[in-house]
């Protein structure tokens, strides 16, 4: 009797270690330094994505190295770093160089964030505008990734 619990308590532990390992979700990191941002994402993203989040983009750059994430959303307007600063560092790392990028900001005028729009294209990061439509959000995300993936 004892044999057969340990069976099938095994055949359980194996069943749930495979479900787990075939259910791996994408890693995203995500940086601003408004905590209601950072939570309402984590909660539109946290049943699709392994979610990270970080208030400080300087204590973000360290994470994101460790965790090699699969995409960064980032906002534009930071203390310490900003978007864009990040993104430039993203980009010269050699490891870190193919992860896509979202920035997202309020302002209209990419000129006054400091960056243009040939240099977003260069840097390969696409811009999300502050507040952002959810669907259209999720469905850059799913691209990108999938794009990255394959």
């Amino acid at each position: 009797m004892m044999l057969l619990n340990r069976t099938v308590l095994e055949d359980r532990v194996e069943s749930a270690a495979t479900t787990l390992t075939m259910t791996k979700y994408p890693t995203v990191m995500v940086i601003d330094d408004e905590p209601a941002i950072l939570e309402m994402l984590e909660m539109l993203l946290e049943e699709e994505y392994t979610v990270n989040t970080c208030p400080n983009p300087v204590i973000a750059m360290q994470e994101i190295s460790r965790l090699q994430p699969d995409l960064i959303i980032a906002d534009f307007m930071m203390p310490q770093l900003t978007g864009v600063e990040l993104l430039r560092t993203v980009r010269r790392n050699v490891n870190l160089a193919q992860v896509p990028v979202i920035l997202m900001t309020a302002s209209t005028n990419l000129n006054a964030c400091g960056l243009t729009e040939a240099e977003l294209k260069n840097l390969n990061a696409f811009l999300v505008k502050k507040p952002f439509d959810n669907t259209r959000l999720l469905q850059l995300m799913q691209d990108l990734i999938a794009h990255q993936i394959s």
